[in-house]
């Protein structure tokens, strides 16, 4: 083999060089085989394949003369939008998929009509990739319909009222009941404007996340609750913490706080509204026992 060296000039230089040829191994044609059948294949699988899109979910149809026996559906990335787990249904020759879609953050998709979007479709070991165009789907029938408003709100309370059932919450009931019961000669009118304000302040502590949570978008950030959970540390420093409540509940230890600040705390108060408010303010499970020995006198 001649190859050149160049600088200024350039030089030619012979190097010998050998080549010992390798055998074929007798199974990567058997290999090689199996593994392009494996590959999507362009057309084949499908006689006809349309892809729709309506509010909130993608609709995919497909026609097969053979029929359906363990269909697949593998959905592409578009931007800015999140497929969920498709629904498959199989009548005949036909199927269809119904894809719920939401935008990144979760929340109301962006319209993907005329939009492209590569999907495969699957049945068993045929595999076909199409990249199609999404057109508009039909109205959703009666039977997939949104429930009604109603309905929504008949759910939402029997979840909040099964919600109260929940041992950080039903104790807590009562206590507030307690409290009432103990009141010395207060007016319905009065009772009900304590409620009232608490109430006020749960709502004022809702609108206050909205407002973060709102924020934080704005900002591209986000904030999931839940996921500290997964954090080893995270959980260690809480079972250290429940340790630490658990010792100082068996008398273990105790932390007392000086006589002149148990003696203010004791005698600071009034018969105002305010500390109702901020016990709906602080958190649902420690409200109660915190909020009322701060500002329910006052």
């Amino acid at each position: 083999m001649t190859l050149s060296t160049c600088s200024n000039v350039c030089l030619l230089t012979d190097y010998p060089f050998s080549v010992t040829p390798t055998v074929q191994n007798a199974d990567f044609a058997h290999d090689y085989a199996r593994a392009m059948g494996k590959v999507p294949l362009r057309s084949g699988l499908t006689d006809s394949l349309e892809v729709g899109y309506r509010t909130g979910e993608l609709v995919i149809t497909a026609t097969r003369a053979a029929g359906w026996s363990s269909p697949g559906l593998y959905l592409d990335t578009i931007d800015d939008v999140d497929f969920a787990k498709p629904r498959l249904r199989v009548e005949g020759d036909r199927l269809q998929a119904t894809v719920p879609v939401t935008d990144s953050w979760g929340e109301k998709s962006p319209d993907l009509r005329d939009k492209s979007l590569t999907l495969v479709l699957a049945d068993g070991a045929i595999a076909q990739e199409s990249t199609q165009t999404i057109g508009a789907a039909p109205a959703q029938t009666p039977d997939n319909a949104a429930l009604p408003f109603w309905q929504v709100v008949l759910m939402a309370l029997v979840g909040g009222l099964i919600l109260n059932l929940m041992p950080c919450v039903l104790p807590v009931l009562g206590m507030k009941l307690g409290s009432i019961l103990l009141v010395e000669e207060k007016s319905r009118s009065h009772i009900r404007r304590q409620f009232l304000a608490s109430i006020a302040g749960i709502i004022a502590s809702f609108m206050a996340l909205a407002v973060f949570m709102t924020l934080l978008r704005l900002s591209n950030h986000a904030l999931a609750w839940g996921v500290q959970f997964q954090n080893v540390w995270f959980i260690g420093f809480m079972a250290l913490v429940m340790l630490l409540f658990s010792a100082s509940l068996f008398g273990l230890f105790e932390f007392r706080l000086p006589s002149s600040v148990t003696t203010k705390l004791a005698t600071y108060g009034g018969n105002g509204m305010s500390g109702h408010f901020w016990q709906g303010r602080s958190p649902r499970c420690w409200r109660r026992l915190v909020a009322r020995r701060f500002w329910a006198r006052r």
